[in-house]
């Protein structure tokens, strides 16, 4: 099955505060925090793994499908 949204496979957004997330439609869901964790360990660490099989599954994480994410209005 093909993902509804690819952007947590291929991109990250770092907010000035070192915050990450997976994109600036879900700002529910931090990811990791630069100013104590590695860009490797939140980028392989188990909230965005878990987040990248529920949408490779085809399920909607938390945060996602809230505000104007472009990805989520599908047919």
């Amino acid at each position: 099955m093909q993902p509804i949204c690819t952007l947590p496979f291929t991109h990250f957004l770092v907010e000035r505060d070192g915050t990450v997330r997976c994109c600036c439609h879900n700002v529910e869901v931090k990811f990791g925090d630069l100013n104590t964790q590695t860009l490797d360990e939140i980028w392989h660490g188990d909230i965005y793994t878990k987040f990248r099989d529920l949408l490779s599954d085809g399920l909607l994480p938390d945060g996602c499908g809230k505000g104007g994410c472009p990805c989520v209005k599908r047919g």
